[in-house]
């Protein structure tokens, strides 16, 4: 199903994640898009864990909600690493975790690792009102091991999964099609991959991606406006 050629600016504007993550990012450039994305009434602003603070000193009073990553962007640091990164993070008031999964525990037949390393964060997420954002690294993957990704996203209450980090360039909607075969009506779907234009995100949305993620906000802003 496509997308009605109709959709509004202001629907648009509801699938769309910032994501602040470039390596080049600083602190400035952070509390900036912060400021920019409640200005455009961006719903979810996505920032490095090192400016959860600040960027929550921003969002607090404003309808955007504050959003992280933990063990980005390989998703193998030890599990108890990856709770203490969402814990602090919790604390600061960040309501949704974009947790990047441990692939080789799937690789290696640890799906009960594999499960635990996400499960710990879904605790307490869950605990803290946020909710989790499960990436895993698709191309590294068999089908099978996708689907059993997806599986165990939606045993252990993830609200999204993510086909990849969007760090590689690979096309991340190429491996919906897998996820959506487990996950259709049971977890939404959200691409870390960002897009740049109007196009871009029509590809990315009638793929089936409910969450939409961009780091260069107003060429995408200004391509929506000019659809209109």
């Amino acid at each position: 199903m496509t997308v009605d050629k109709e959709i509004s600016y202001e629907e648009m504007i509801t699938t769309i994640e910032y994501m602040l993550l470039d390596r080049d990012i600083t602190e400035k450039d952070t509390i900036e898009g912060c400021k920019q994305a409640v200005s455009h009434k961006i719903p979810v602003v996505c920032v490095k864990p090192c400016y959860v603070h600040q960027s929550i000193n921003i969002l607090r009073r404003s309808n955007t909600i504050g959003a992280t990553v933990i063990g980005y962007p390989f998703g193998n640091i030890p599990t108890p690493i990856k709770a203490a990164e969402a814990k602090l993070a919790l604390t600061e008031g960040i309501l949704e975790l974009n947790v990047v999964a441990n692939s080789a525990y799937l690789l290696e037949g640890k799906e009960e690792l594999f499960q635990r390393d996400l499960e710990s964060i879904c605790c307490l997420a869950r605990m803290n009102g946020a909710f989790i954002n499960v990436i895993i690294d698709s191309q590294l993957l068999s089908e099978d091991l996708i689907e059993k990704a997806t599986h165990i996203a939606i045993k252990i209450g993830a609200a999204w999964i993510s086909p990849s980090t969007g760090v590689d360039e690979n096309q991340d909607e190429d491996y919906l099609p897998v996820i959506k075969k487990v996950g259709h009506g049971k977890i939404k779907f959200k691409t870390m991959d960002g897009v740049e234009s109007h196009n871009g995100w029509l590809r990315k949305f009638n793929s089936g991606f409910d969450r939409i993620g961009t780091s260069n906000l107003f060429p995408l802003l200004k391509s929506f406006n000019m659809r209109q």
